[in-house]
């Protein structure tokens, strides 16, 4: 049995991010026996039944809305597989380009009828010449785009022809290529005419309404929702527009979208859309709302993370609560801080960036850059010392305050906090780290490149972490607030609602510069996922 399509992708969007999102994965199970083709055309029953036509064999294939494969036929029947619809009735209907007819079948797939001149093109009237694409109108009328004809051709339900308008050509109401169709809840008809780079639209008689333009060629047409979507399947694209044609959002690459045709629309309102050049069809559906960017503030030393998602709205982090000197932080306070000034240099109008400068009072220079995203704040730290002096500045404490977000007590609260033991998850407090201590756990990380020689030391306890990845749960055990640093750090819970993730300067010798770079994540309370992004993000930290 092969998994093929419904294949689903994250999209690059051009205009608006996150138009779409992935449902599901290998949805189509396909016999071996089924030779694959282009996928031309997907439709949809009112039971959520998924039918595809391809220009493999047997080029018609049935699926449940699970995407149990059910059966295939039409061996042998069809020159040009091109389109694909279901009528009122629960019946298929197929246009065969290459054959020049269009053809009816039940859902069992037992042919019904035939129209058209097989293996004749027509010039028009009963006849087709290149028939693409069809739709059905609230009466049950079928309505043809007869490419080869430059035509629409207008018939009854018993497939008479009652009228026709069109002829190719450039102008109003006029085609380069009628290749696709769609219809809305007042039987206007849209087609996409390919070549002329435009939708037209038109009432049910004929009218010419309007032409939408401003994008290339609609290869195909459905309506999602309120909006027309059209693929633009050289470009690999989807494209937005709303009833007045207008442009909303583009999304789709080429390794996203391999030369989209045409689309179909379930109960659910999940798109589906048929890939020449995938094979496949890939199933989408709209995603939320994206959240809003987190805000900082910045005052006096204190960093405000506003994110309205998680309890208590907010993370205030005494950000940089001090600069330390090696081996200090058992000693007393007033011998352990290098003293420092911070500066606010800018602040982005939303909010999402910025920028500080640090100057200790042995001469070295610390200018952050901190910019937040939808869920984390990222943090990239350039240390300088320009004097002729060694620093003693070694490591820098910012002291993120969880009250509000974890909740309890400052001895309950640590049942809050997680480090990870053995590339496990621990829970606070473990054996050998009580409640009772300053710091918990207090205790150095590096990852392996680093010298052992060039960390503070702090045998505190046996117990080494076995990831620079350190947190706290939400009071409801919803969410996570994690952070880790690089190249390497201390990792503290305690103290006044505190969980610590200190990064590490190591002393500047004089004209050194180091870079350091950090996160927090503010995420949904699911650790295999946190884990696999911060291993994503710190590469060097997992090795």
């Amino acid at each position: 049995m092969r998994h093929v399509g419904l294949w689903t992708a994250l999209l690059m969007l051009a205009s608006i991010a996150d138009a779409a999102e992935p449902v599901s994965v290998g949805f189509l199970k396909i016999p071996d026996d089924v030779k694959l083709g282009a996928m031309s055309a997907v439709a949809v029953d009112p039971s959520d039944r998924v039918f595809v036509l391809h220009r493999g064999e047997p080029p018609l294939l049935a699926f449940s809305a699970d995407g149990k494969y059910l059966r295939g036929w039409g061996t042998g029947l069809f020159k040009v597989p091109h389109g694909l619809r279901i009528d009122r009735d629960g019946h298929l209907w197929t246009t065969d380009n290459g054959n020049h007819v269009l053809r009816q079948f039940d859902a069992e797939g037992k042919l019904l009828k035939t129209l058209g001149v097989e293996g004749q093109g027509k010039p028009g009237g009963e006849g087709f010449k290149s028939p693409d694409d069809l739709v059905f109108d609230s009466q049950g009328n079928i309505y043809v785009a007869d490419a080869g004809n430059g035509r629409i051709a207008k018939l009854d339900p018993a497939g008479k022809l009652l009228m026709q308008w069109g002829k190719k050509g450039k102008g109003p109401g006029e085609f380069a290529t009628a290749h696709s169709l769609a219809i809305d809840a007042q039987d206007r008809i849209y087609v996409g005419d390919r070549g002329n780079q435009r939708v037209q639209v038109f009432t049910s008689s004929g009218e010419h309404l309007a032409s939408y333009t401003g994008f290339g060629n609609a290869f195909g047409l459905t309506f999602w929702g309120d909006e027309l979507i059209a693929s633009e399947g050289d470009k690999h694209h989807i494209i937005h527009l709303d009833r007045d044609g207008q442009i909303l959002q583009t999304w789709g690459t080429p390794e996203t979208l391999k030369l989209p045709h045409l689309m179909a629309v379930n109960s659910q309102g999940i798109l589906y859309v048929a890939e020449v050049n995938g094979p496949r069809v890939q199933m989408f559906r709209r995603s939320a709302p994206a959240a809003p960017p987190i805000a900082l503030d910045w005052d006096k030393n204190f960093l405000t993370i506003h994110d309205a998602r998680i309890p208590g709205g907010k993370l205030v982090v005494q950000y940089l609560e001090a600069y330390c000197r090696p081996g200090s932080t058992d000693r007393d306070w007033r011998e352990t801080v290098i003293g420092h000034t911070t500066e606010l240099v800018s602040r982005s109008e939303d909010g999402t960036e910025l920028k500080l400068k640090c100057r200790l009072k042995d001469g070295v220079v610390v200018d952050h850059v901190i910019k937040a995203g939808t869920d984390e704040v990222s943090f990239a730290i350039t240390a300088h010392n320009p004097t002729d002096q060694a620093s003693q500045a070694h490591w820098a404490q910012p002291c993120i305050r969880v009250n509000d977000f974890a909740g309890g007590d400052k001895l309950s609260y640590v049942k809050q906090c997680f480090l990870f033991l053995d590339g496990k998850l621990a829970r606070m407090p473990t054996p050998v780290w009580s409640t009772t201590a300053r710091y918990i756990p207090g205790q150095v990380w590096r990852p392996k490149t680093v010298d052992a020689n060039d960390v503070n030391p702090r045998p505190l306890n046996p117990q080494i972490p076995s990831s620079g990845l350190v947190g706290c749960f939400s009071s409801d055990e919803k969410w996570i607030m994690a952070t880790a640093f690089e190249p390497y750090q201390e990792l503290f819970q305690g103290v006044a609602h505190c969980v610590h993730s200190d990064f590490r300067i190591g002393g500047l010798k004089p004209g050194e510069t180091k870079t350091i770079r950090g996160k927090i994540y503010l995420v949904p309370a699911d650790i295999p996922a946190l884990v696999g992004r911060y291993e994503r993000d710190f590469p060097k930290h997992a090795r």
